[in-house]
């Protein structure tokens, strides 16, 4: 059987493959511009006791997932407030009772993040993969063209 070669393939495959890896590229950078904003924006920090960790559950096709993200309290200016990790993870690397460092926004105290938990390297890892991805379908486009 004699199996023959469809250049006409290639278009698609390389527009899908540009699409995906754009949207992978635009998520992470904007996931990591909102980090690096809160973090210009909470110039104060204190220290945090963890009070509880949040048990997050998801369902898909592969069964259920449980992962885990810290539940901090903190005060500022005789005023207790709550920050939870924007990351969860299936172990866990705090356990109720452990201190950790809060930011905070000086004139806002309420708006606060975990230096801690920062989530910069799953970011670039989302644009990492979005410029591989770009990267295989423009391949794929330009090869199309030479076909």
């Amino acid at each position: 059987m004699v199996t023959t070669y469809n250049p006409s393939a290639l278009l698609p495959f390389g527009a899908i493959f540009m699409l995906v890896g754009l949207i992978f590229i635009l998520v992470g950078g904007f996931l990591l511009w909102r980090d690096r904003k809160l973090a210009a924006r909470c110039t104060a920090s204190t220290v945090g006791e963890v009070t509880r960790m949040i048990r997050h559950v998801d369902h898909d096709s592969d069964g259920t997932s449980v992962t885990w993200s810290p539940e901090v309290a903190y005060q500022v200016g005789g005023v207790e407030y709550t920050v939870s990790s924007s990351i969860s993870r299936s172990r866990p690397r705090a356990h109720v009772g452990v201190r950790m460092t809060v930011g905070y926004d000086p004139y806002d105290p309420a708006t606060a993040y975990l230096p801690e938990e920062k989530s910069e390297s799953f970011c670039r890892l989302f644009i990492i993969i979005g410029v591989v991805t770009f990267a295989i379908g423009a391949a794929a486009a330009i090869a199309w063209l030479f076909v």
